[in-house]
């Protein structure tokens, strides 16, 4: 019995000295870092597509052109912003049915309920630009904290605009 717990005990004592040097040995985050240091700075080189003549685009046009795209005038430009900013949550109808939505409580709000917009004593527009500016947690309209501000992202007149887009495209709808 005395040699039964001498064998038992030294086959774990051996058993934690595998384990402990194989654990030490696992896992190195330099190792991760370097790697994924490379594959960011060479990202880009596998996602372009390539010119007419094979060569590959100026990387700094591409960030310009997509900026162009944002940035572009009009109810186009505003529609591409509320793809970027909105849908995520708000859904591509306008319904509060985006993914993100989903996870969200109180739900994002729903801009195709006509008796929402119809609400407010003509202050709906001046609530929702504020909203969307300052986000919820910066009003006191009563809305969920969880709407972000988007300030920082759209300028005066796009947050202008996009409230007229919001009441274009998904009122009623």
């Amino acid at each position: 019995m005395r040699y039964l717990k001498i064998i038992l005990s030294t086959l774990t004592l051996l058993g934690l000295a595998g384990c402990l040097t194989g654990c030490l040995e696992q896992y190195n985050p330099r190792e991760d870092w370097a790697t994924f240091r490379k594959e960011r700075e060479t990202a880009h080189e596998n996602q372009l597509q390539l010119n007419d003549d094979g060569s590959k685009p100026d990387i700094n046009q591409v960030r310009e052109d997509a900026k162009a795209a944002l940035a572009g005038g009009g109810a186009g430009g505003i529609a591409k912003k509320y793809e970027t900013f909105c849908v995520s949550c708000h859904g591509a109808k306008g319904d509060g049915m985006g993914l993100a939505g989903a996870a969200l409580n109180p739900k994002p709000r729903n801009f195709t309920d006509t008796s929402w917009w119809d609400a407010g004593n003509g202050k709906k527009k001046e609530r929702l630009y504020a909203v969307i500016k300052l986000g919820g947690a910066g009003t006191d309209y009563g809305v969920a904290a969880t709407m972000s501000a988007w300030g920082g992202a759209l300028s005066d007149d796009e947050i202008t605009e996009m409230v007229a887009y919001l009441e274009e495209a998904f009122k009623g709808k």
